[in-house]
């Protein structure tokens, strides 16, 4: 449910953020490195630090509020 949203957002956001998603059954060691225990997981890096992280569903509007605060 939620890739559709990530699809907008990246196109919305071009130039501006990087979305990215990982499989964490192929890649359990990266899901362990950044505690990912439950799925949907969104994790907002900037500069290569975590700056966020939210655990469930989030709608388009809150996801852009998310992103707009971070920015």
């Amino acid at each position: 449910m939620l890739a559709p949203i990530l699809d907008q957002i990246a196109e919305e956001y071009k130039g501006r953020v990087q979305i990215a998603k990982l499989d964490v059954e192929e890649s359990q060691s990266i899901a362990m490195k950044f505690g990912v225990r439950s799925i949907p997981t969104l994790i907002l890096f900037k500069g290569g630090v975590v700056e966020a992280q939210h655990v469930g569903m989030l709608s388009k509007e809150q996801l852009t509020k998310l992103l707009d605060e971070k920015l």
